[in-house]
């Protein structure tokens, strides 16, 4: 008894996760990168339709929902049939009926509580019921109303460990795969999605034809036979695994691909994931066994072997993934030396770098043949024809960006027809205290980095950053010193976290707005030149003529809620003919903060083989202006939007594999003197 409690725990909680977690994960992926919010009544109907789905499955199945067919349970037994009204009365009605869909509708109409917080209150609620119900009775309440009784099903096949050996099988071709991969970006740059497919296909048509099992199948003792217990033959293989390709992997990429993915990575990975293991579960829940199995007419039994065949088949797979770690290591460690390590790896890992092919030569061509300035010169110069320039920082925390920002500020041009500089970094409300340090002269560099540590908690780079500017300012006149303006609305501070400040959360969605306010409010009363910067997505901005061209993309990409989204693109708006933005080069961001280099490495590739160390330039007219801009949410769905679209122009100043980051000094200190202040 206490066996089949945990098999109707298990049962119920693979249904939950069918038709609520699955789909509400892919809601907010999708959610991500579309950088807006799926509208609740279209979850719901999604969560109802699939409710309606495996409901009809146990209808037509005497009862067995997906979760119950892979619990191995059944309904009464293979004699007693129940009617299919009473299976559809104990599914949609009670289980789902009455303990889901009307208490979240009635909850969301009554009150505005987060609606993951609802479902898993429901979830706890419908567990502890039917827990107590089972202690009491040997029956859930949905069981005791319906007038049904669920049991072990009689002709289950004992579990050979499918799920492990496809991990296995997965691993070894997602390593084939790398080790693919790497090999060929000597000559020529493929997409991962192409490798893996065709690695996958090769892996199993050779497994198959030769060993007649896959190397996963092999260590997990399990054999694939004919439904007559024959071997099975190639037409039998062809089936079976052309089947898993179309399905598996053509399919759920064709999906992607018209809902506008068209880039492999961990967010696009994970997508694909989802949408295979509904596909899975839907086919097993109809046909109690899986598709491919179904088409080819194959099933699996376990084999007897040797403790000697057993040792040696994972001897080989672990001397296997040892090497495939070791090239990983030596691959990601060869010119990518560093202090910081992880499991052996340098960080940063290595990015993967674009081979110096004919692809390459636009770009190399375009640097060797023109005057190209540097970072600074470059920046000072736009000055000239604009009042407003927006630097696209790139990581957080990263220094030699802000060793470039140091240089140019401190230029004389700077100083003298400039003198401004907004961030992103800092508390707006904390202005005071930061014009206060900046005019202050301390008495020695001990006194003078405390006091910049209780300003804020600060990323080191601008830590560092704010301590060149105070230096620099004591050899200037009061009517030349820099002024740093704080725009954040949130307060970096050490003891307090934003991120429970209900007031702050509230104004998430116009973040950017109130950022891009203090700027524009500023110039309007002063008529004054100044540098602005900000990361990543708040630097972009849609230029006019592009807006006109491709205004769906704008609307879709660059706007949250039919409201604008991004810093610059406020700024822009209010001074188009005065506002010029410019890239840092820069990480293409996924989802997840997991990084990769803008157009796969083709720009840094072409950096790399001019010798070039540091350069800046417009992006119209030239290869890099016409790539396909693939930063950040949009980074993996189909565009029509170029770089030069979105920023003025480009500064290359210091390849990946020199980026560092550092600490800031005295961080106890200013947390201390944070809490004296707020006590």
């Amino acid at each position: 008894m206490k066996n089949l409690y945990f098999l109707r725990l298990k049962s119920f909680v693979i249904d939950f996760f069918v038709c609520f977690v699955l789909p509400y994960l892919f809601f907010i992926i999708i959610g991500i990168f579309l950088q807006a919010t799926i509208m609740l009544y279209f979850r719901f109907f999604v969560f109802f339709l699939l409710i309606v789905i495996n409901t009809t499955i146990a209808v037509f199945s005497n009862g067995q929902t997906i979760g119950m067919k892979i619990s191995k349970l059944q309904l009464g037994n293979d004699e007693a049939k129940y009617f299919k009204l009473r299976i559809f009365f104990k599914e949609f009605i009670l289980k789902w009926g009455l303990f889901f869909i009307l208490p979240l509708f009635i909850a969301k109409i009554i009150t505005t509580e987060n609606f993951i917080s609802l479902l898993l209150l429901l979830f706890v609620i419908y567990f502890c019921l039917n827990s107590l119900s089972y202690l009491i009775s040997k029956k859930t309440i949905v069981d005791i109303f319906s007038k049904t009784n669920v049991v072990k099903r009689s002709n289950c096949i004992k579990k050979n460990n499918s799920f492990i050996a496809l991990i296995i099988d997965f691993a070894i071709i997602f390593s084939i795969t790398i080790v693919f991969d790497r090999i060929l970006l000597h000559w020529i740059f493929i997409n991962s999605i192409f490798i893996f497919g065709i690695t996958t296909f090769l892996y199993y048509l050779i497994s198959y034809t030769i060993f007649n099992k896959t190397f996963g199948k092999r260590c997990m003792r399990i054999s694939v036979v004919s439904k007559n217990g024959e071997k099975l033959k190639f037409k039998g293989i062809a089936i079976r695994e052309v089947s898993k390709i179309l399905i598996l992997f053509c399919l759920p990429a064709l999906i992607l691909y018209f809902c506008g993915f068209i880039d492999f990575t961990f967010t696009y990975s994970l997508l694909f994931i989802i949408i295979d293991l509904a596909i899975i579960l839907f086919s097993f829940g109809i046909k109690n066994e899986y598709y491919w199995d179904a088409f080819a007419k194959t099933e699996k039994f376990k084999q007897k072997l040797s403790k000697k065949v057993i040792i040696l088949n994972y001897s080989i797979i672990i001397v296997f993934l040892a090497l495939i770690y070791g090239f990983f290591v030596f691959d990601n460690n060869t010119n990518n030396v560093s202090e910081q390590k992880f499991l052996g790896f340098n960080l940063p890992f290595k990015f993967k770098e674009y081979p110096n092919n004919s692809k390459i030569k636009p770009y190399t061509a375009f640097l060797s043949e023109n005057n190209v300035e540097s970072p600074k010169d470059y920046i000072l110069g736009l000055f000239e024809n604009n009042d407003i320039v927006i630097l696209c920082e790139t990581l957080h925390g990263e220094d030699t960006q802000w060793d470039m920002i140091s240089d140019i500020v401190s230029d004389e041009r700077f100083i003298n027809n400039v003198g401004n500089i907004f961030t992103e970094y800092g508390y707006a409300k904390d202005q005071e205290n930061i014009n206060k340090f900046l005019f202050t002269t301390f008495p020695n560099d001990t006194l003078l980095e405390k006091a910049a540590a209780t300003l804020m908690h600060y990323r080191s780079c601008f830590y560092f950053f704010m301590l060149k500017l105070n230096k620099l300012n004591q050899n200037l006149p009061d009517s030349l010193k820099i002024i740093e303006h704080f725009t954040d609305m949130y307060n970096h501070s050490y003891l307090l976290n934003y991120s429970e400040d209900a007031s702050v959360v509230a104004q998430l969605e116009v973040r950017d707005s109130l950022m891009a306010n203090i700027v524009i409010d500023w110039y309007r009363k002063t008529n004054k030149k100044c540098l602005v910067v900000t990361n990543n997505r708040h630097a972009f901005a849609v230029k006019n003529e592009a807006k006109l061209k491709h205004p769906d993309e704008f609307k879709k990409y660059f706007t949250m809620d039919n409201h604008l989204a991004n810093e610059a693109q406020f700024i822009y708006n209010c001074f188009p003919n005065k506002t010029a933005n410019v890239l840092i080069n820069n990480f293409k961001v996924y989802g997840l903060t997991l990084y990769s280099t803008i157009n796969n490495g083709k720009w840094e590739t072409a950096f790399k083989q001019n010798n070039l160390v540091s350069v800046g330039f417009n992006f119209n007219n030239t290869p890099f202006g016409e790539d396909n801009f693939d930063m950040s949410g949009i980074a993996e769905r189909k565009n029509y939007l170029k770089y030069q679209d979105i920023f003025t122009g480009l500064v290359f100043y210091k390849p990946h594999s020199q980026l560092t980051t550092s600490s800031p000094l005295y961080e106890k200190y200013g947390a201390e003197q944070e809490y004296k202040y707020l006590i």
